[in-house]
């Protein structure tokens, strides 16, 4: 009895799903003599979830907050955002709170992390290059100094996950970017936004240029693709259901009955709702 128990227990163990990680691509293993098409491959099919999450997750929050900035409400939260991200005007706030383009996101990690291979990336799921400073929290050293004398230490996270979440949150605090911020609430276009992306790497415009082949050559665009939201159709009225065909000469406004007047106003309300009927990220790439 002891027997089959064991064994049913076996049975149900390895048929629990495994990890992200462990399905097809590991973050701690690196195959060897890959391919161009599979470091590739290998990077995407663990970097767009955690992005994907990520990005959502501020997107969520960026426009909860906007409402609730817009209706004056909650406003004990928006207070208490404003400190965690240093922005003293609700403009700064929001400007922090919205996220930038995934194709960025995606290129920047692809630079940082060698598209994944790095040893950051694999010792420390650190995707964006991120520094350390505090030596009190997790971290691992660089194998070059900075200017021979200086030890370079990198953030050490738990999963990709929280590597994003930092890279985003750098991205909404730091001077560095106070123009990418701005210029983020005007424009959603990467290529517009990474010309203020200079000051991430010590080479400056190079890097801006790195990070837009990145996403020409990988067509990275089509991840900040958005589509809008299916509307249902109304259905056909039966042919004896159609009203009778009206003259040709068109009546004036003032000469057209109350209740057609009426139906005219309200599919004009009605055109005027679908134009502006908000449109919401396509979270649901591959």
């Amino acid at each position: 009895m002891k027997r089959v128990l064991s064994l049913a227990l076996l049975t149900l163990l390895s048929c629990e799903p495994l990890r992200a990680e462990e399905r097809k691509y590991s973050v701690k293993h690196v195959p060897k003599s890959m391919s161009i098409k599979t470091k590739k491959e290998r990077f995407f099919y663990l970097m767009l979830p955690a992005v994907n999450k990520v990005h959502n997750a501020w997107m969520v929050r960026y426009k909860r907050i906007k409402l609730h900035i817009e209706t004056q409400t909650n406003l004990g939260e928006v207070e208490m955002l404003k400190k965690r991200f240093k922005a003293p005007t609700d403009e700064m706030l929001l400007q922090a709170l919205k996220p930038h383009p995934k194709s960025i996101v995606l290129a920047q990690a692809a630079l940082e992390s060698s598209w994944g291979t790095s040893r950051f990336f694999t010792k420390a799921y650190n995707a964006f290059g991120m520094w350390s400073s505090d030596e009190n929290e997790p971290r691992i050293a660089a194998n070059e100094q900075r200017n021979r004398t200086r030890t370079i230490w990198l953030r050490k996270y738990e999963n990709l996950d929280r590597s994003v979440w930092s890279y985003f949150f750098l991205m909404a605090t730091s001077t560095k970017f106070k123009e990418f911020r701005e210029l983020k609430m005007q424009t959603n276009d990467p290529f517009v936004l990474i010309q203020k992306l200079d000051k991430y790497a010590e080479i400056g415009e190079e890097y801006v240029k790195h990070i837009d082949s990145v996403i020409r050559h990988n067509n990275l665009t089509k991840y900040d693709r958005i589509k809008k939201k299916k509307h249902k159709q109304s259905a056909a009225l039966p042919k004896k259901d159609l009203p009778p065909p009206q003259s040709s000469r068109t009546l004036p406004q003032t000469e057209m009955p109350k209740t057609q007047l009426n139906e005219v106003k309200n599919i004009e309300e009605r055109k005027k709702s679908a134009l502006q009927e908000e449109v919401t990220p396509s979270l649901d790439e591959d």
